[in-house]
């Protein structure tokens, strides 16, 4: 796991364990590319199998694509000819369509066959791939004529906000490194028009501080405007002068690779997204979250440009619904809400205690209404408004006073019951046959040990009945002891 350059600087600088023993490190010039390989094959092959395969056949002799995205950056429309149409697909010998790649998604908008306004049939492409340097555009309706020439019109607001949050992404991943450490690596990425992720490489969750800051560095590389430059250059001259970190976003195929670099070399990438040229492009930059989504792997959610200001907005509004609420000024709101929930603690503490009383009440009239049935203390009885949780700590303590107890808490919704047997009833009555019959009548389910069972179920109305189904249940076996 250690970068081979460390390797050399640490053999070189040793010195000889015997003498006349050289010590050498050699390190391939593609060593870069065979590491970062070993990492992208599985991913590779499963897309080539799922996409590729079934369309190799029917595309051999089909000439590379012209990419008119990187010549012209900034255009939106061009012309172009129809090379063939392969399963829906349309192959054009040059295209401004981005094809999906890179976690960012693919280009949309349409083609139009014909210079006659009237006359040209308009098609709608929704969705680009890239088959081994060949653009595949898909369209909704048909196929276009080989040979036919075309004029193709990209989204340029989706186009827009997807470059926006490409190079948002190369910035945060230098903000983040430059905040959390050196050893922050990339481990995947998405994007989409309102919203992007980034996931990388810490030992730890990202602290609110550490969030704050990583925003105020990007959105200051933001505003100094720095030059994004994209070329292309031979894989291993790339290598040799950058390392192993071009290649944080995937390993491209190719002797020639695409470099894009942001500022000057803060961050470094092998990219084939559409980029802005400047910094500044991108807009203000919005951290909208921050998470674990696995051990070692923090996942940064942001959102740039417009959508970032959308983001913000939003917030806003939030805070003000709030605030409105409270009938309290925004900046008030932190300490309105702290002094709220202490109050509601404290009201909730009240709340148990009385709640308390209440069951200690309820047991002595429980204990006054028993039964006697077949020389046992018996107890069936509805108690409204108690939960689970109450009526399980009702029937034990009776238990502990030798009372068997059959208790249905009824609600708005729903009905609860808990059974409890003494010790001295056991293997007499056995509390989950109780309530097994009791949740039958009450439309739901329930059971448990012995000594101790519980259920419920949605038919509220059927309360009384499931009291007397339960007794009669009971009953019966007190006879048969």
């Amino acid at each position: 796991g250690l970068p081979p350059e460390f390797v050399t600087e640490v053999v070189t600088s040793m010195p000889d364990l015997k003498a006349g023993i050289a010590m050498n490190v050699e390190i391939p010039d593609n060593f870069y590319s065979l590491v970062a390989r070993e990492h992208s094959e599985e991913r590779r092959e499963e897309e080539i199998e799922l996409f590729e395969e079934p369309l190799k056949e029917k595309m051999k002799g089909m000439p590379a694509t012209r990419k008119l995205y990187y010549e012209e950056p900034y255009a939106v429309e061009f012309e172009a000819t129809v090379l063939g149409s392969v399963d829906g697909f349309v192959i054009l010998d040059q295209t401004l369509f981005y094809p999906e790649g890179g976690g960012q998604p693919a280009d949309m908008g349409y083609l139009t066959v014909g210079k006659d306004k009237q006359s040209a049939a308009k098609v709608k492409v929704v969705d680009v791939r890239d088959l081994e340097g060949v653009i595949l555009h898909k369209i909704e309706h048909g196929e276009l004529p080989r040979g036919a020439v075309i004029s193709g019109h990209i989204d340029s607001t989706r186009r827009n906000a997807h470059k926006r949050h490409h190079s948002a992404t190369h910035i945060v991943i230098h903000a983040a490194r430059t905040v959390l450490g050196a050893h922050v690596w990339q481990a995947g990425a998405q994007k989409s028009e309102k919203r992007a992720r980034l996931d990388i490489t810490h030992f730890k969750r990202i602290s609110d501080a550490e969030r704050r800051a990583i925003e105020l560095l990007a959105n200051k590389i933001v505003m100094e405007n720095k030059e994004i430059k994209a070329s292309f250059m031979d894989r291993n001259e790339a290598e040799q002068k950058y390392g192993f970190r071009i290649y944080q976003g995937g390993v491209p195929t190719g002797q020639k690779i695409r470099i894009v670099r942001t500022g000057a070399d803060e961050d470094v990438e092998a990219c084939a997204g559409t980029h802005f040229s400047w910094t500044g492009e991108v807009g203000p930059i919005k951290i909208v979250r921050t998470e674990r989504i696995q051990d070692g792997i923090e996942r940064i959610e942001y959102a740039a440009g417009e959508a970032a200001v959308e983001e913000i907005q939003a917030q806003e509004e939030l805070i003000r619904k709030s605030a409105s609420v409270l009938k309290v000024p925004p900046e008030r709101l932190p300490s309105v809400v702290e002094r709220f929930f202490e109050e509601w603690k404290q009201l909730k503490k009240e709340n148990e205690r009385l709640r308390g009383q209440i069951a200690e009440l309820e047991l002595g009239r429980l204990k006054r209404e028993a039964q006697e049935l077949h020389g046992a203390q018996v107890i069936v009885a509805v108690v409204p408004d108690a939960d689970t949780k109450e009526l399980l700590k009702i029937a034990s303590q009776l238990a502990n006073d030798n009372f068997m107890t059959l208790l249905i808490g009824k609600s708005e919704r729903h009905a609860a019951a808990v059974c409890s047997i003494p010790a001295q009833l056991r293997g007499a009555v056995h509390a989950g046959d109780v309530i097994k019959r009791v949740c039958e009548v009450l439309g739901g389910s329930g059971g448990g040990k012995g000594e101790l069972a519980q259920g419920g179920g949605a038919k509220v109305e059927m309360v009384e009945k499931a009291r007397e189904e339960g007794l009669r249940v009971i009953e019966a076996a007190l006879m048969k002891k």
